[in-house]
C-alpha cells in the first residue's frame, strides 16, 4: 500500500532532511494543499507534508482543476517558512520544479525539462504542476504552502488534459512513488539550504537554466483571461525568479503568467 511504502522510504529519508519530519497522511482528501493551508494556520512547523492517495477537489494554477486517478500518482503539500529575503520568495517555485525534475531523472532515467514558473515536462506533455500559495501566521517568516501533482503510473487521462502525460507512459516502466517522494524530499531541501546566499541563488539560477524548456525561443506569456499576451525571446531567469522575456522594445521581467509556444 502506498501509506506503508511511503512511511518506510520516509524514514531513511528524514535521517538527513527537515522536511517532511510530520507527515499528514489522507487516503482521500479534498485537496492537499487546503489541508496544508489549515494546518499553517494552527501552527504547522516548517516541513510539515500532507499526502493523499486521491483528491475530490485538486488545483492547478488560475483555478483549474487538477486531475489525478486515485492511488497512482503522487499528491503532496509542504508547509514553507524559508529563511530567506521575500524578494528571493519566487526562487522557491524554481527549487521546487528542479527538484522534481531531477529527482525523476535520478529515478526513472527520463529526460525532464522545467517550464517556467513551475512544471514539468517530458517531450513537451505536462507531467507534474505546482502551486504555491501563501497564507497569514503568527510567525516573522513568511509561510508558505508548496503543493506538487506529479504523475506517475497513471495510464490514460480524461479528453480535457490532453497534453498530460506520466512517468509510466514515458518510461514504460512502474514507479516506485515511496522512493521518488523521497528523492523529491532530498533534492528540495538542498535546493532550499542554498536559496539564502547569493552563491546559492545563482546554483540554483544556472541549474535551472540548464534544464529549462524553451530557452532562447520565441514564446508568449499569458498573464491573465483579460490581458493580451506578451511575446519574445526567452532568456532564462533573473535573480528573484522572473522570466526574462527579449521583445522588440527592451527585456522585459515577468514576475507572473503562463508560458505558451508564441503563435505561429
Amino acid at each position: 500500500m502506498m501509506r506503508h511504502n511511503l512511511q518506510a522510504a520516509l524514514q531513511q529519508a528524514l535521517q538527513t532532511t527537515r522536511l517532511g519530519r510530520r507527515v499528514i497522511w489522507h487516503r482521500r482528501t479534498d485537496s492537499t494543499n487546503t489541508q496544508a493551508l489549515d494546518a499553517a494556520r494552527r501552527g504547522g512547523a516548517h516541513g510539515l507534508l500532507v499526502v493523499a492517495d486521491s483528491q475530490t477537489e485538486g488545483r492547478g494554477r488560475f483555478a483549474r482543476r487538477w486531475e489525478a486517478a486515485p492511488g497512482q500518482n503522487l499528491l503532496f503539500s509542504l508547509i514553507l517558512k524559508p529563511d530567506i529575503a521575500v524578494a528571493h520568495l519566487g526562487l522557491v517555485s524554481l527549487a521546487t520544479a528542479l527538484a522534481v525534475a531531477e529527482a525523476v531523472r535520478v529515478q526513472t532515467g527520463a529526460l525532464p525539462h522545467v517550464k517556467w514558473p513551475n512544471d514539468v515536462l517530458i517531450e513537451s506533455r505536462k507531467v507534474c504542476g505546482i502551486l504555491i500559495e501563501t497564507t497569514l501566521t503568527t510567525t516573522a517568516r513568511p509561510t508558505l504552502v508548496v503543493g506538487v501533482g506529479l504523475n506517475v503510473n497513471q495510464t490514460a487521462f480524461p479528453p480535457s488534459v490532453h497534453e498530460a502525460t506520466s512517468l509510466v507512459l514515458e518510461t514504460g516502466q512502474h514507479v516506485d512513488r515511496a522512493a521518488l517522494l523521497a528523492q523529491i524530499l532530498h533534492r528540495l531541501e538542498e535546493h532550499l539550504n542554498g536559496i539564502g546566499t547569493p552563491s546559492g541563488q545563482a546554483s540554483l539560477r544556472a541549474a535551472y537554466h540548464a534544464s529549462l524548456a524553451h530557452l532562447g525561443e520565441p514564446i508568449a506569456v499569458y498573464r491573465g483571461p483579460y490581458h493580451a499576451p506578451v511575446t519574445g525571446i526567452c532568456e532564462g531567469v533573473g535573480p528573484s525568479g522572473e522570466l526574462l522575456l527579449r521583445t522588440p522594445t527592451g527585456t522585459q521581467a515577468l514576475h507572473a503568467g503562463e508560458v505558451s509556444l508564441r503563435p505561429g
